[in-house]
């Protein structure tokens, strides 16, 4: 038996309006009904990722690469015709040229192959670094930059290689780059008072070599202890 919610009469079955007041009868099933078949019937259709053209990865790199090397034509041009030959626009072209190997250039190689990726990293920045030792007639690039230059590739070699061909693990690899990166300071330090004759002996290279080395002792540590190493992870949720 259903009723009017206006008015209150009696309604008989199937009637669409009440009789007395014109009120449209609402019935709950057939709200529920038409719920359920709203819910089964999607509003705009399906896509099926199947049938979407996929993107490679050559495709996405020689995009990225036209994105760079686009601005290196009208670097040139500008300065051509602003100084009558090339005097600015050879460091922006080289820093494009030198950002592109560091960030593309890694995903270039087969499976990452990270030591072709240092290599090309390590020639790239002598190459860019005695550009502008040449362009501003300067006389560092022997006795400076390219020792620090190449100190740093080899370092940075030494830790790719380590996680490639050992079974080395993430917090030794840690506490490994963490003496590096003091070695490396202890290597600024003497190369910059060797070329340019700052201090006779080392001033500031302990302070970070030093406290890096410490850092990287407790990893050690923590990395032979499995038991803390495992506490550890369950503290810090990593």
């Amino acid at each position: 038996m259903a009723y009017c919610v206006k008015c209150g009469v009696e309604l008989s079955d199937g009637e669409k309006k009440c009789p007395l007041c014109n009120t449209p009868v609402i019935l709950p099933e057939e709200m529920k009904k038409e719920k359920r078949v709203a819910e089964v019937i999607p509003i705009f259709p399906m896509a099926h990722p199947g049938n979407m053209p996929q993107a490679n990865k050559k495709s996405i790199l020689e995009l990225v690469s036209l994105i760079f090397f686009l601005p290196i034509p009208v670097l040139l041009l500008c300065d051509i015709n602003i100084a009558d030959g090339i005097s600015w626009s050879g460091y922006a072209v080289g820093g494009i040229f030198l950002l592109y190997v560091y960030l593309i250039f890694p995903f270039i190689p087969k499976k990452g192959n990270a030591v072709v990726s240092i290599l090309a990293d390590w020639v790239c920045t002598l190459a860019y670094v005695f550009y502008i030792e040449k362009m501003t007639d300067g006389a560092w690039f022997i006795p400076f930059a390219a020792p620090l230059i190449s100190c740093f590739a080899f370092l940075a070699m030494v830790i790719a290689l380590f996680r490639k061909y050992t079974k080395i693990s993430n917090l030794a690899l840690t506490g490994m780059s963490l003496v590096f990166i003091g070695l490396f300071c202890l290597v600024t330090e003497f190369l910059i008072n060797s070329a340019f004759s700052i201090h006779e002996t080392l001033y500031w290279a302990f302070y970070p070599a030093l406290s890096l080395a410490m850092c990287a002792i407790v990893l050690f540590y923590i990395d032979r202890n499995a038991a803390l190493k495992e506490k550890i992870k369950r503290k810090l949720i990593i």
